[in-house]
């Protein structure tokens, strides 16, 4: 169902997904994918499931759950993830990032995405200026052409 309305709008698709990644793979396998392309959105699954989704042509974003230390598993996949298929967000108003070592609090909004940026930024071992390109034109990518410069 969903495949088909993306292509009837010609738009990607944003997937939003919890403890069920076997399960989407599968159904994707069997169902197909949009030739506009899909986002594991906040990418939570395992790193070895990765290749499989990168395969059938996904992109990953990471949010603020990142910033966190503690979060072992998110972060290893960062290093996982195709370069040219990563992409940041914010989850607004959900995973608030840490701010010097502490969560912030409050509902999370746009302008936390820098904190995510800049540890991504850390954990890649790139530039700000690089990754920054990189992160364009994956989104360029992403969307398509119903987006104007």
């Amino acid at each position: 169902m969903w495949v088909k309305l993306s292509l009837d709008l010609k738009r990607p698709v944003i997937i939003h997904c919890r403890k069920a990644y076997e399960d989407l793979f599968e159904f994707m396998k069997a169902e197909g994918v949009s030739k506009y392309g899909f986002l594991l959105h906040s990418y939570g699954g395992s790193s070895e499931q990765i290749s499989k989704f990168t395969e059938l042509g996904a992109y990953f974003s990471v949010s603020g759950n990142i910033t966190s230390y503690q979060n072992k598993k998110v972060r290893k996949n960062v290093l996982e993830f195709p370069l040219d298929r990563l992409l940041i967000e914010t989850d607004a108003p959900s995973m608030n990032p840490w701010i010097d070592g502490k969560k912030s609090v409050g509902i999370n909004c746009p302008q936390n995405l820098i904190y995510v940026f800049k540890e991504l930024c850390l954990i890649l071992q790139m530039s700000e200026n690089e990754l920054s390109l990189i992160l364009e034109n994956n989104f360029k990518k992403f969307v398509g052409d119903f987006i104007r410069e």
